[in-house]
């Protein structure tokens, strides 16, 4: 069995490359639990990441 250290067990992978601009990936498999609605928040958590770089104010609307 891989142990990995606590921090990247917590936080999941990186979502973006060094080099390449403007690629957020966004997975089950870079987030811990890998659960559809841990994916769900992980595209949610992006987009309020690429408001903050835009200097944009981040909205959510629920229906």
């Amino acid at each position: 069995m891989i142990k990995q250290p606590l921090p990247l067990s917590i936080k999941g992978l990186p979502k973006t490359l060094p080099k390449l601009r403007n690629f957020y990936s966004i997975s089950q498999w870079v987030e811990p639990g890998g659960s559809l609605p841990v994916v769900a928040m992980s595209g949610r958590n992006i987009i309020q990441q690429i408001c903050r770089e835009d200097k944009q104010t981040f909205r959510a609307m629920t229906p």
